[in-house]
């Protein structure tokens, strides 16, 4: 069962800590994955050090990257390891010479000091992201902490977590939700999942789809215009393109009308189409902030550049939005490509008893595995199965295990990843419904008959 007044009282300690080390005017070093939720984690924390006039450093550190030979030699009087999984976690942990906080919500099996979801029976896929962690943290080092809600909300989302009725949050996610709201810095709406419908053409930000994939419509915007207008659907008015704000009601009926057979495949829906949605009231709704997964996207976007996503996140506007929206864009097109390539290619499927491997090889770059390993498990035809995408990257091996939106098995994919991986000298991270482990090429193959061996028993 969850524990949440020794969760609080954790993070109580960190939060009293960071404060001691601020009042010293001692220097904080931050250390994130490049990812949506990392990046909204350690731009959230920053962001209050910079209120407090703290001095920080922030590095992003991902799996596949080498630790910097420098990392080891950097001097600071306090880290702050947020979201990097338990085997990076403890590498640059045993390589910093300071006193080290962990939050994170990844699984973690050793015994291991932190604000750390498992630790506290929380499920890490579901309940709580590390944003909504670094959350709790921040809301006893500086006034008025509700102001960081929304980011906890956007990394949340970049974590997929919108998973409870009508694609909202749950757990501990939902009650930062509950802050926001009635502190009137987001607004729940129930809208299309469309990416950037408030300021992007309609028929682009249909085409931009990735959750749901829609056959024949994702990733083609010509066909997306054409089916639209046979409908009766008009996409200019006084000569500018209509985005989904500028419909009427009964538009809008019509739009989901259209749109709803492309969403079945094998005979069955995906969806839904229609769900929750979290608007970032402060936001400007002419750039892809204003809608809380749109935001998600942006910073996944980023993964490449961290750097962009975390001004951004901190508060920059203007150009630096402007590059980001447009990564965002060029993000969700190769994420829709390499999808298509892959889930649309009978070739590259097998299927096995709750088990579904899909062979990404020089289709899937890195970059956009995990966004599509998440599009496959919410796939009609593939949400019932467990799957494992394996792709390369140089001389290694990358498998990316999730479960589909229907997946019913309570068992933790972590667990059983960590569990393979150490007869091989693998890493592994990840949580109860994600896993992602990296091994070297050769032996990639052994690592995914061992993991089907698991999994099918």
């Amino acid at each position: 069962m969850p524990d949440l007044p020794s969760l609080l009282h954790k993070a109580r300690e960190v939060s009293s800590s960071l404060r001691e080390t601020v009042s010293r005017t001692g220097h904080i070093l931050i250390v994130s994955r490049p990812t949506a939720d990392g990046i909204a984690s350690a731009s959230m924390l920053a962001s209050a050090l910079l209120d407090l006039g703290a001095q920080f450093t922030i590095k992003y550190i991902d799996m596949v990257s080498a630790l910097p030979e420098s990392l080891a030699d950097f001097s600071a009087d306090r880290a702050v390891l947020i979201g990097l999984g338990e085997e990076l976690s403890s590498k640059i942990s045993g390589l910093l010479r300071m006193k080290i906080d962990i939050i994170d919500h990844h699984s973690y099996l050793g015994d291991v000091d932190g604000v750390i979801a498992s630790k506290y029976g929380f499920n890490g896929a579901l309940d709580v992201s590390s944003s909504t962690l670094t959350y709790l943290v921040m809301k006893e080092v500086v006034e008025n902490p509700v102001k960081y809600a929304c980011l906890a909300l956007v990394g949340s989302l970049g974590e997929h977590q919108d998973l409870c009725q009508r694609r909202s949050l749950c757990g501990l996610n939902e009650e930062v939700l509950r802050e926001a709201t009635n502190a009137e810095l987001i607004e729940l709406k129930e809208r299309p999942l469309f990416p950037r419908l408030y300021n992007l053409p309609l028929h682009e930000s249909i085409a931009l789809s990735i959750d749901p994939l829609i056959q024949g419509l994702s990733g083609e915007p010509d066909t997306v215009r054409a089916v639209l207008e046979k409908a009766g659907i008009r996409l200019t008015r006084n000569g500018r393109w209509r985005t989904y704000e500028d419909l009427s009601k009964d538009e809008r009926e019509l739009l989901i009308d259209t749109i709803e057979p492309y969403l079945i495949i094998g005979g069955r829906k995906a969806g839904p189409i229609i769900a929750a949605s979290f608007s970032l009231v402060k936001e400007d709704e002419h750039v892809p902030l204003k809608d809380g997964r749109d935001y998600a996207h942006l910073l996944e976007a980023s993964s490449s550049e961290p750097a962009l996503g975390t001004v951004v996140a901190m508060g920059k506007r203007g150009r630096e939005v402007i590059d980001a929206a447009e990564r965002m864009n060029k993000y969700l097109m190769e994420v829709i490509s390499a999808a298509k390539s892959l889930l649309y290619d009978e070739r590259r499927l097998r299927l096995f008893e709750g088990v579904a491997v899909l062979m990404g090889e020089g289709v899937v770059n890195y970059k956009v595995a995990n966004a599509v390993s998440y599009v496959a498990s919410r796939l009609p035809t593939l949400s019932p199965y467990i799957t494992i995408l394996k792709t390369t990257l140089g001389a290694e091996g990358i498998v990316i295990l999730r479960k589909g939106s229907d997946v019913k098995d309570d068992r933790n994919l972590y667990e059983i990843a960590a569990n393979v991986s150490k007869h091989h000298n693998a890493k592994a991270m990840g949580h109860e419904a994600y896993a992602l482990i990296i091994s070297s090429l050769i032996k990639q193959s052994t690592i995914i008959r061992e993991l089907r061996k698991a999994l099918e028993a």
